[in-house]
């Protein structure tokens, strides 16, 4: 279970997964950062095993308002979190695949893909 800042709400997640017979760790990390995302996956791999599935759930916008008054930082920062990074942990996710088995990647959006935000 990655988190940026809710480490508590990472763990409950953990808690819940494990009480239901599955396997989690909670992992601090960016994924607006590949180098982050890297140190993800490898303490993964180090303290579950092999990958099999990925979801990726992280998404930012920006501060409500005209586009016309969007900052490059922000873009810059929605950019690398929504696209890049959930491109980057999916290319991870499927060079981590056991070789000869398939793997599961999950995305997911959120309504604010359909809500006239500015960014």
């Amino acid at each position: 279970m990655n988190y940026v800042r809710d480490e508590q709400a990472a763990a409950a997640v953990v808690t819940d997964i494990q009480t239901a017979g599955g396997s989690a760790i909670t992992v601090q990390a960016d994924v607006g950062s590949e180098a982050d995302i890297m140190r993800l996956f490898d303490t993964v791999e180090a303290e579950i095993g092999p990958l099999c599935g990925l979801v990726n759930n992280a998404g930012v916008t920006g501060p409500i308002g005209p586009f016309i008054d969007s900052e490059s930082a922000t873009l810059r920062k929605v950019f690398d979190i929504n696209v890049l990074g959930s491109f980057i942990c999916a290319r991870e996710a499927v060079r981590r695949f056991p070789a000869g088995k398939n793997g599961v990647i999950v995305n997911l959006s959120s309504v604010a893909a359909t809500a006239h935000s500015a960014y």
